[in-house]
C-alpha cells in the first residue's frame, strides 16, 4: 500500500525531474533515507526528517503527514544519552516560550515528548541551536 508520503515524494521528484539522492542531498538528508521511504523499509520516519522534506520540497508539513495524525513525535530516543546537556536545556526553553506565547497547557508525557524530539534534532543540525519554527510547529501538531 502507497502512503501519502510516497506519493507526495514521487510527485515531486517527477514535478521536478529529480533524482532521489538530489531531494536527500537538497534536504540534507543522510543517503538512502528518501529510498528507504518510497521502497517502504521506513514506515515511521521521525518528525526532523519530515521536517526537512518539507523545506526541501516546499510544501507544508501537513501534506506529509499520515492524515489524522495530530501529534505525529515519535518517542524513539527515550533512552539515548544526554551529550549536550546545555541543548537540553535550550530545547526546554524553546518549548515553554511558545507554550507561554501560544497560552498552550501541555500533559507532562507531551512535553516529554517534544523535548525528545527537539533536543535530539539540534544536536543533529550543524549549528547546534534549537530551530524555533520546528518547536512551534511540533506543538501546533498536538
Amino acid at each position: 500500500m502507497t502512503t501519502k508520503l510516497q506519493r507526495k515524494i514521487r510527485s515531486f521528484l517527477n514535478e521536478n525531474n529529480m533524482s532521489m539522492t538530489a531531494l536527500e542531498r537538497k534536504a540534507g538528508l543522510k543517503i538512502n533515507v528518501v529510498r528507504n521511504i518510497i521502497t517502504g523499509q521506513s514506515k515511521n520516519p521521525r518528525t526532523p526528517t519530515l521536517y526537512k522534506l518539507s523545506e526541501a520540497m516546499s510544501c507544508p508539513l501537513n501534506d506529509l503527514l499520515p492524515d489524522g495524525a495530530p501529534g505525529y513525535i515519535s518517542n524513539s530516543n527515550s533512552e539515548a544519552q544526554i551529550t549536550h546537556p546545555e541543548l537540553l536545556v535550550d530545547s526546554m526553553r524553546a518549548i515553554t516560550t511558545v507554550m507561554t506565547d501560544r497560552s498552550v497547557n501541555l500533559t507532562l508525557g507531551q512535553v516529554k515528548s517534544l523535548l525528545d524530539e527537539v533536543y535530539f534534532y539540534t544536536i543533529k543540525r550543524d549549528d547546534k541551536s534549537v530551530d524555533n519554527n520546528f518547536v512551534r510547529w511540533l506543538i501546533d501538531k498536538l
